[in-house]
């Protein structure tokens, strides 16, 4: 039972994990877009636009574009 369990719980996470859509990078942005967002959202009282979520991210306007279009093109 000590080696089943894992191993067995260890497949369905396979599983799980090669039946998305989206990379573990592309899921990673995605939860840090998310955090972004809350955290700008709890500051300024308002969503972001797209300018805003980049710079909240740390990262150029045309990385954000080509992130989100990866993303896209996967899903």
């Amino acid at each position: 039972e000590a080696y089943v369990v894992p191993r067995i719980r260890g497949a369905i996470l396979d599983e799980l994990r090669g039946s998305l859509p989206l990379t573990r990078d592309q899921r990673a942005f995605v939860r840090s877009v998310a955090d972004a967002r809350q955290s700008f959202a709890g500051r300024e009282g308002r969503m972001p636009d797209e300018r805003e979520l980049a710079a909240e991210l740390g990262v150029s306007l045309a990385r954000y574009r080509h992130q989100v279009d990866r993303m896209h093109a996967t899903a």
